[in-house]
């Protein structure tokens, strides 16, 4: 009785661990579908959540069934994130009872709100609005402190808690779920191109579709706009540096398939590398460019001086690798040549098309003065500067809008993006609008201080510490080296962007890998 008690217990357990793998299938599948005005508890209007909710709750009921099951390393990461919430939550109650500008914060702005409290007030008339605003950005403080540990390092543990046992199979499913998401794309963006070609069909199709699938104009009065407002693929993204952003993390793992040791290479996962390398120029998002840019360098690095083929082998797939990715160029800029605009919304700048101007207007761009770079740097050195005041707490999550505004000189506060930014903020509140995250460790900085900064580099540095303790035995496999090189990779976009929560799918598969079955029982006894 007891051996059969036993079997259905581990059947059951072995049940809960499949739901949880699915999940992370279909999480990672959908991550470029969104739901436009429908939107989900917790989750949002992003479908991708909706199963990383679901493969989450399912990790609870299994570790609420099996309390005993963890391994002490796991126990440890469970202390690393308490750590984080209850650092988050600190920086944010603090920065809520010192929030110096109350007065800014208009209830006519926030009209839930404003209706919540004369409600109360017609119950409790003592009730001040000054106590039941600060009671509601206390309350705010909670969920934001919750939401930032949940959609960050709890990702990343229930990733690794899934493929500890066998980090190889969470590596195919990664695999496997952005070949899904990418044939989503690419069905997608053939209309669209159409659409940026001059098709009159394509834009109705594109039309009817993206009122679908994107919130229209429900941010700052235009975002997300029904079209693009340049000649830029953005594909099923709200705007093309979110598409960038994306394709840094998806593109890297395709890489491998040149380099695969068991296999020739797959003539459906090259197509869609291609295809995959062609949306991203005509996306012509700097960060994505340069990002995937710098990946593909660091793998080729790694191609010529660590793949373990002969020489003559060796050299035949680099060359396949490289004609692929200059084939997908060239091919790029031969469809962009048709690009015209056909919506009064849209502009058309009339640009040059060359392979001399695509890489001066969308790489070498990134530095200087040309497109959003006056404003990024006016708000990444205001951003600083907030931190450099409040060094050791910040200013907590979200509330830095204010104090970034205090250190703008008048001359900043006249740069074009800048002043959009303090009109939205004006005109909505800084509570529900303000400045972007455009460069995420300056955000972190400045709204937890220097320690929520260590917290939140330190898994990426242990595992750089792993990685060169490891070279030896891990430089020859070319699956490792891709997910090491998007991870590297998308550490690196996080200084001109938000984060991606990408980076923590990435950063879970990368515990499980370095972190495997037998160490995580051996680290726990050691340590």
């Amino acid at each position: 009785m007891v051996t059969i008690m036993m079997e259905t217990g581990e059947r059951l357990k072995e049940h809960l661990l499949e739901i949880q793998r699915t999940c992370f299938i279909c999480g990672v599948s959908t991550i470029p579908i969104m739901t436009g005005r429908l939107k989900f508890p917790v989750a949002g209007n992003y479908l991708a959540y909706v199963f990383i909710i679901m493969g989450v709750i399912a990790f609870f009921i299994e570790s609420y069934i099996y309390p005993n099951s963890l391994t002490e390393f796991e126990k440890k990461i469970i202390g690393f994130l308490k750590i984080v919430f209850f650092w988050a939550l600190l920086c944010s109650v603090l920065g809520v009872l010192f929030y110096p500008s109350f007065a800014n914060i208009d209830l006519n702005q926030m009209r839930s709100f404003k209706n919540l409290f004369y409600n109360l007030q017609h119950l409790y008339p003592e009730i001040s609005e000054l106590f039941f605003l600060k009671s509601w950005l206390l309350y705010r403080a909670i969920r934001n402190s919750i939401a930032y540990t949940t959609s960050s390092f709890l990702i990343s543990f229930w990733i690794y808690h899934i493929y500890y046992q066998d980090w190889k199979k969470g590596l195919q499913d990664f695999k496997k779920s952005l070949v899904i998401a990418s044939l989503f794309l690419i069905t997608y963006s053939v209309v669209e191109v159409g659409f940026l070609c001059g098709s009159p069909f394509c834009k109705d199709i594109l039309a009817m579709i993206n009122v679908r699938i994107f919130d229209v104009a429900s941010g700052q009065g235009w975002w997300s706009p029904l079209f693009w407002d340049r000649l830029q693929l953005r594909s099923l993204f709200p705007e093309p540096s979110h598409l960038g952003i994306f394709l840094a993390m998806a593109i890297p793992p395709f890489f491998t398939e040149f380099f695969n040791r068991t296999k020739a290479p797959s003539v459906l996962k090259i197509f869609i590398y291609c295809c995959l390398i062609i949306m991203l120029f005509m996306s012509k998002a700097r960060t994505g460019n340069v990002v995937v840019g710098i990946e593909l360098l660091l793998f080729l690095c790694w191609a010529c001086i660590c793949a373990p083929f002969v020489q003559k082998e060796k050299y035949k797939r680099i060359c396949l690798f490289i004609g692929c990715t200059a084939l997908a160029f060239f091919i790029s800029l031969g469809i962009m040549s048709n690009f015209r605009s056909i919506d009064s919304k849209v502009a058309d700048s009339h640009e040059v098309i060359s392979a001399k101007e695509y890489v001066r207007n969308n790489v070498t761009s990134v530095t200087g003065n040309k497109r959003s770079n006056s404003a990024r740097k006016v708000n990444a050195l205001a951003t600083l500067k907030v931190g450099a005041k409040h060094p050791l707490f910040g200013v907590g999550i979200y509330m830095r809008n204010e104090y970034i505004n205090a250190q703008l000189t008048d001359e900043d506060k006249n740069v074009g993006e800048v002043k959009l930014w303090l009109k939205y903020m004006v005109d909505a509140g800084p509570i529900q609008s303000g400045f972007p995250d455009t460069n995420h460790i300056l955000t972190i900085f400045a709204e937890q201080g220097i320690i929520g900064l260590i917290l939140f580099i330190y898994p990426a540095c242990a595992l750089l510490v792993k990685v060169f303790r490891k070279w030896k035995a891990i430089s020859k496999n070319e699956k490792i080296m891709g997910t090491i090189i998007t991870f590297l990779g998308l550490n690196i976009a996080l200084l001109a962007n938000e984060d991606h929560f990408g980076i923590f799918i990435v950063l879970g598969l990368m515990m499980a890998i370095f972190w495997k079955k037998e160490e995580a029982q051996y680290l726990g006894r050691k340590n």
